[in-house]
């Protein structure tokens, strides 16, 4: 039968996503809707397709993308792929928690690089940044249109391509390949005016570029290098406030760096090195210390002040590209390419009291809402999960492990999941069933209706800040690509119960 839908992404030496193989067979030019609310989701789905025209149905193509999926990028095999399945929690009933608003297609997000996917930051409920070719632009979900916020060749930087970037605290920030940044304040009430902006620490250079065209000294852009090492790919960024009050950038490198960039004087302050390539650093809620994952098994969590290691968190079977931790600070999260999610209590950090799998890939990026009531872990594709929490202060205060067995109801919620433990029963289906570690490999998973279910490659994706009542996630896709919008439901007198389980 004839695929559809489907675009493959191929994977270069040097890491870099490119075209759609020519091999796949042409889209029929089936009419899509510009836009799509959630009242037009009878007739077509969240993305505008309209299956009733098309080979297959969407159940039919699911199965085949399950099956055939080959984007999920591994650097370590095999996998335990049997033993993880086993270990991680299953999900009981919730609640509606989010549900489809709106999209407009096409809005494609391109992905620059296959493994990063933070190219998505929302500000506010009316401003969520997105990248593009050679710009970063905004999307107002209430005006519904895009705005071009940094446009890269209006100061002579469309060399750049962007890696990854981060838009928060009234700064938006890019990282390139080559160790590029480029810095722009998103608010008129900030300048420029103070600081030494073309200082230089022993790793990095940083200067400015002055912009070709008149621009409001609040908006005009800083750039410079981050490092100037020829494997200097910028792969993740975090903008945070210190202790101290100072707004700073912790950026994530592939040359084996996290590096803190004070944006006042836009120099590095300081840099640590690390054993492995660096894919993601976060900061504790307390800002004393910085959670670090890369090319490596191990997580490590060290001192934010002098990069001492303090802790390794050990658990996955290949790199890791996203770590977050919870607002109540007491979890740290941590996404890896062997499909898991693990959370760890920092009192405890021997071992993860809770794991969570993905259906088709890696798990690529990981968010709480600011409220903590949340928490989202998209994967490279096609799946993002949002999990209640609710349940997570009573789990941290009786010292439970989700992966240890108890009772549990067999069917989750139906748009966002809660925490539960396997079932004997569960296991002993399982040992029937599962006779080889390659078995469940591509398998077709009954659909766990917390799950955002689409098709296309994952950009990034955001919480709205706050109350967290927006969702957004990016879609890459080359046909379908467009931004989804969700909405937080609350509940009703009838599903009560299921929200306190």
């Amino acid at each position: 039968m004839d695929n559809p839908l489907d675009i493959d992404w191929e994977a270069s030496d040097n890491g870099e996503a490119q075209s759609p193989s020519r091999n796949q067979p042409a889209q029929a030019a089936y009419s899509i809707p510009v836009e799509i609310y959630s009242s037009d989701i009878l007739s077509v789905d969240i993305q505008g397709i309209d299956w009733s025209q098309m080979t297959m149905t969407r159940d039919e193509y699911r199965t085949t993308r399950l099956r055939d999926y080959e984007g999920n990028y591994t650097n370590l095999t095999p996998h335990p792929r049997r033993l993880i399945k086993r270990s991680c929690a299953a999900v009981i009933p919730g609640s509606n928690y989010y549900s489809f608003r709106y999209t407009k297609v096409p809005r494609r997000i391109p992905i620059i690089h296959f493994q990063l996917r933070n190219l998505m930051w929302a500000t506010s409920k009316n401003h969520v940044y997105y990248a593009a070719d050679s710009a970063v632009l905004a999307w107002n979900p209430i005006l519904k249109r895009s705005s071009t916020v940094l446009d890269m060749r209006v100061y002579g930087l469309d060399h750049i391509r962007i890696s990854t970037m981060c838009a928060k605290l009234g700064f938006l920030m890019i990282g390139g390949f080559n160790g590029e940044f480029a810095v722009q304040r998103l608010h008129h009430d900030m300048n420029w005016d103070h600081g030494n902006l073309s200082s230089a620490s022993s790793t990095a250079g940083c200067h400015t570029s002055a912009p070709t065209r008149q621009t409001p000294s609040w908006a005009q852009a800083r750039s410079g290098f981050i490092t100037t090492s020829y494997n200097g790919i910028t792969n993740h960024i975090e903008i945070e406030e210190t202790r101290a009050g100072r707004i700073n950038a912790i950026v994530s490198s592939n040359d084996e760096y996290t590096r803190i960039l004070d944006f006042e004087q836009l120099r590095v302050v300081s840099a640590f090195k690390f054993p492995w390539a660096v894919n993601c650093t976060t900061l504790s809620i307390d800002k004393r210390m910085l959670c670090v994952v890369g090319d490596d098994r191990d997580t490590l969590i060290t001192d934010a002040q002098n990069g001492e290691v303090l802790a390794t968190l050990t658990g996955h079977s290949d790199y890791s590209f996203a770590c977050a931790w919870s607002p109540c600070g007491r979890v740290v999260a941590t996404g890896n390419q062997d499909k898991t999610c693990r959370l760890y209590d920092v009192r405890s950090m021997s071992q993860p009291f809770c794991m969570l799998r993905g259906r088709l890939s890696a798990i690529r990026s990981i968010r709480f809402s600011d409220d903590g009531k949340f928490m989202a872990m998209a994967e490279a594709a096609d799946f993002v999960h949002i999990f209640d929490m609710s349940r997570l202060q009573e789990i941290l205060h009786e010292g439970h492990h989700l992966n240890l067995y108890a009772n549990t109801s067999p069917r989750p919620s139906q748009f966002a999941h809660t925490y539960a433990q396997r079932t004997d029963v569960e296991e002993e289906v399982e040992e029937e069933n599962d006779d080889d570690d390659d078995d469940d490999e591509g398998e077709e998973e009954e659909e766990a209706p917390g799950i955002m279910d689409f098709f296309g490659e994952i950009s990034g994706m955001s919480f709205s800040p706050g109350d967290g009542e927006q969702f957004y996630i990016g879609n890459a896709h080359e046909s379908y690509g467009c931004i989804l919008e969700y909405e937080r439901t609350r509940p009703t007198i009838g599903n009560l119960d299921s929200v306190l389980i």
